[in-house]
């Protein structure tokens, strides 16, 4: 096997009377266990809503630093990670289509006989002294275009992107070819940018930061970025394209998305409340000595509360019944924090008299201290609708604290 494969917890390889047996853990993606043999690990959810899922937690990929050629897939084989990723980047394109490409005003300085926007005086004197040249002057003015940095990525991911499919079987790729080709040619103002500057732009870096008018670019540059993690980082110049294996940890991807999703749906509800990560922002001190820090995963805190925290949650990407030590973990951040209203987060799942644990299906209680344990149900026709219900049940629990819309 791989060394970059080995002990790192991506699959559970064993053997048993005489049996190779491989398990998947938290771990998706393509994972090549040796020159012959590469495993696909697929998420339990749906291709879109997986996509879905790491546009909104910017879930990183892993890379494993191999490089994958001639991998030939099984007939049976499922749509890939990079199958999810391109079509939730394609269905962010059509949006951005839909609602137009962002533009930004760019400088531009040249010495001309035609002259606009403003004559740079200094330059034009020292070019006329030192050159003798009285026919042109130096001007500086704006132009608004649409070849910016998040457009350069858009259309580098989608070039990797057609480039990729075009090497796979007909079935595959026309299922692909078709959009991207529509996708570059919406882009066709845009510069390839084969030294790929854009990754330096704080748009590309940090997407939260497009202006509110061009929010709907933001999953579409995460998963841009995603793709390219995946795909190499260079527009191959011939047909050879290298794959480089990635995977995604779902314990990362899904804490991130609950994180988001409550960040954004707590804000709708009022704007007062903040919503941090107890690893950036939100940690406290659980025990002194031992120095030993509380890190829950979402510490929110109420409109004007700075010190106590208005809810605690905890994120479990699980499949079964929530045990002992998760619950005293909450448990512990709870009477750390003070809070009163506790969450703890994890994907709906029918338990074993196959009974649906999803939503708010139970509460028990410490005192003052309000513990819920709450399902969100990934398999839904609408995650949209999963995730507002999310958000309005954690705002019940704590409307006792504070008036909504205050």
């Amino acid at each position: 096997m791989y060394p970059a494969v080995m002990g790192k917890g991506y699959l559970d390889v064993r053997l048993a009377r005489q049996e190779l047996l491989v398990s998947a853990g938290n771990w998706v993606g393509l994972i090549p266990l040796n020159d012959r043999i590469a495993i696909s690990v697929e998420p339990k959810i749906g291709g879109s809503k997986f996509a879905r899922l790491l546009a909104l937690a910017e879930g990183e990929a892993t890379p494993l630093d191999i490089d994958v050629r001639g991998f030939a897939a099984a007939d049976d084989t499922r749509p890939s990670i990079i199958d999810a990723l391109a079509r939730g980047l394609l269905r962010n394109l059509r949006e951005i289509e839909r609602r137009g490409l962002h533009k930004d005003y760019v400088a531009h300085l040249a010495r001309t006989s035609f002259p606009k926007g403003r004559i740079d005086y200094g330059r034009t004197t020292a070019v006329a002294t030192s050159r003798g040249i009285t026919s042109q002057v130096v001007a500086r003015w704006h132009e608004r275009t649409s070849d910016t940095a998040p457009n350069r990525l858009l259309r580098y991911a989608v070039r990797i992107m057609a480039h990729h499919y075009r090497g796979l079987p007909k079935r595959i790729s026309r299922q692909f070819l078709p959009e991207l080709n529509r996708a570059d040619a919406m882009l066709g103002a845009v510069e390839i940018d084969y030294a790929r500057s854009f990754q330096h732009s704080r748009l590309v870096q940090q997407p939260v930061s497009m202006p509110s008018s061009r929010a709907y670019y933001v999953p579409a540059i995460r998963l841009a970025r995603a793709l390219l993690r995946g795909a190499g980082v260079n527009l191959p110049q011939s047909d050879d394209l290298v794959i480089e294996p990635l995977v995604f940890n779902m314990e990362v991807v899904f804490e991130g998305y609950i994180q988001r999703v409550l960040r954004r749906e707590l804000a709708a509800a009022d704007p007062g409340i903040r919503v941090l990560d107890g690893r950036h922002g939100g940690g406290k001190w659980l025990f002194q000595e031992p120095p030993d820090r509380a890190t829950p995963d979402v510490v929110v805190f109420g409109p004007g509360a700075d010190d106590v925290a208005s809810c605690i949650g905890e994120v479990k990407y699980i499949d079964r019944a929530v045990n002992r030590d998760e619950r005293n973990q909450l448990i512990a951040y709870a009477m750390t924090y003070g809070s009163r209203v506790n969450f703890l987060i994890h994907p709906a799942f029918k338990d074993d008299a196959q009974v649906h644990r999803r939503h708010a299906y139970r509460t028990s209680s410490i005192g003052a201290a309000e513990f819920h344990f709450y399902g969100i149900d990934l398999d839904a026709p609408d995650l949209g609708d999963e995730e507002r219900l999310l958000g309005a049940a954690m705002m019940r629990a704590m409307s006792r604290d504070f008036p909504v819309g205050r």
